[in-house]
């Protein structure tokens, strides 16, 4: 059992890749990165509100190197951020481009958390993942689109869509461990869609809290695609089967519970982009 399982996993990380995956797993993390940092401009600023904003334990902001009062060093490494993320996204000078987008999204990405009297910073708002990618990015090497296949290009990858499949898994668990099973029960869900219809106004909030059998049928994909998602990683039937849900599912979240998850442009690192590219050149050709 134990050689089947160890031949798995060895091919699984260490089988033959092209740089292909890598490369476009750096350009889409820098992509979403530009998107909500570029978005957010106000995390720049964020220093220079009153101390009583601040309300987090005491080692968090030194964790951060936030310093409170320091926003004009803030705007200073605010354009650095974009500077570093754009060449990071071209790839100019990528591993020092992505090293410093890194160690920048480190201490700005946690603001809003902070600012928001949060005792966590766990997704910092979508940008846990380009901040981690970028690093193992940038220690594992950075290659070029026509470098030799190498076994060397696998495990990175793997290991930056473990990362992204941890989000919904996360999900899953921290509903568990808050409210058990119950979360995802209809009467639940339905209450859910009906409090932040009040807030937002989507009309198909109102609409599954009015349909207990809508309300069961999301509850139950929502477990279903939490904790099923790790899978992907592993099986191309997964993949075939639940990325396509979790796009529907994104869709769906705007369109019942008013708000949009901020990673979710990261899935194209779920892509196998080796088979993209060779179904790609397989294609036919007009005569």
């Amino acid at each position: 059992m134990a050689g089947p399982v160890k031949e798995r996993i060895e091919r699984l990380l260490f089988a033959p890749a092209s740089p292909l995956g890598l490369v476009v797993a750096r350009v889409i993390l820098a992509l979403q990165a530009l998107w909500i940092v570029l978005s957010r401009p106000g995390m720049r600023d964020l220093t220079s509100w009153p101390s009583p904003f601040f309300t987090v334990p005491p080692g968090v902001l030194p964790r951060f190197l936030i310093v409170p009062g320091a926003e004009a060093v803030d705007h200073v490494l605010y354009g650095m951020l974009i500077v570093a993320l754009v060449a990071t996204l071209f790839g100019v000078l990528p591993r020092l481009a992505m090293i410093t987008s890194a160690t920048l999204l480190y201490h700005l990405a946690p603001m809003e958390a902070i600012m928001g009297g949060l005792l966590y910073t766990a997704s910092l708002g979508g940008l846990t993942l380009p901040m981690l990618g970028f690093l193992i990015m940038a220690f594992s090497g950075s290659p070029r689109l026509r470098s030799e296949r190498s076994p060397e290009y696998r495990w990175p990858l793997v290991l930056i869509q473990i990362l992204f499949a941890f989000h919904y898994l996360n999900a899953g668990l921290a509903k568990l461990h808050w409210t058990g099973l119950s979360w995802y029960s209809a009467k639940n869900v339905g209450g859910i869609a009906a409090t932040l219809w009040t807030l937002n106004g989507q009309r198909l909030g109102l609409t599954t809290f009015n349909r207990p059998w809508l309300a069961g049928a999301i509850g139950v994909a929502t477990f279903i695609l939490e904790f099923g998602f790790p899978l992907v990683i592993f099986s191309k039937w997964a993949r075939r089967i639940l990325l396509p849900a979790a796009a529907v599912a994104a869709f769906l979240r705007v369109l019942v519970f008013g708000f949009f998850f901020l990673s979710f442009p990261s899935i194209g690192v779920m892509v196998n982009w080796d088979a993209v590219a060779r179904r790609w050149e397989k294609r036919p050709t007009a005569a």
